[in-house]
């Protein structure tokens, strides 16, 4: 299903793991005419407001040279 789906994990306790995921997210990114979503906060903020964002994004879209668009999702419990 995630080869399906172009879902990539990422592990938060485990950052070598991270190596194989981000490599694969840059194939995907360059060779298929896919969208991709990230939250910049590392992870689902089920309470009102923004926490701190991630430097991950921004190193995405350097690295791929690809734009960031991005799209605030409100009440979406």
């Amino acid at each position: 299903m995630r080869k399906f789906a172009n879902c990539v994990p990422v592990f938060k306790k485990q950052l070598a793991k991270n190596v194989k995921s981000f490599k694969e997210l840059f194939y995907i990114l360059n060779k298929k005419n896919v969208f991709f979503g990230i939250f910049p906060e590392g992870e689902l903020n089920k309470k009102a407001g923004f926490k701190k964002f991630k430097k991950g994004a921004a190193y995405f879209s350097y690295k791929t040279k690809l734009p960031i668009i991005p799209i605030y999702m409100h009440n979406t419990n």
